[in-house]
């Protein structure tokens, strides 16, 4: 199985971590595995500076709208909105234009206050964070 920790333990940077990019091989509960798919945007990231703006919009690390050096670290911010959105059905960022969701981004934290969030415990709540 494909994993975020084994792509960077290889030095490689996804940059593109999203729902419609991870693949279940299973739907048994008591053998779930998923896989990362879609390398378009994959990188080496070992002695290189990283600073292009990819991947897409709502999965986004702020280091990665501010136009910043950034490294693999970008997946985990993506893999966090990734869970984000498994636990209560919406992104952690939403507003009408792209430049408003990158904004929310770079100056706010999520919210966990809405009904959803009531059922989910707080471990969970602290990975996503």
């Amino acid at each position: 199985m494909l994993t975020i920790a084994y792509l960077h333990s290889k030095k490689i940077v996804h940059r593109d971590i999203k729902l419609e990019n991870v693949l279940m091989t299973s739907l048994d509960i008591d053998n779930f595995k998923a896989k990362v798919a879609d390398f378009g945007f994959s990188k080496m990231f070992d002695n290189q500076n990283l600073n292009q703006m990819l991947g897409s919009p709502l999965y986004m690390a702020p280091e990665i709208i501010k136009k910043q050096v950034y490294d693999e670290k970008v997946d985990i911010w993506s893999t966090g909105v990734l869970l984000y959105i498994l636990f209560c059905g919406k992104p952690p960022f939403v507003a009408q234009t792209k430049s408003q969701v990158f904004h929310k981004i770079k100056h706010e934290q999520p919210l966990f206050d809405s009904l959803e969030w009531d059922k989910v415990n707080k471990d969970a709540k602290n990975l996503i964070k």
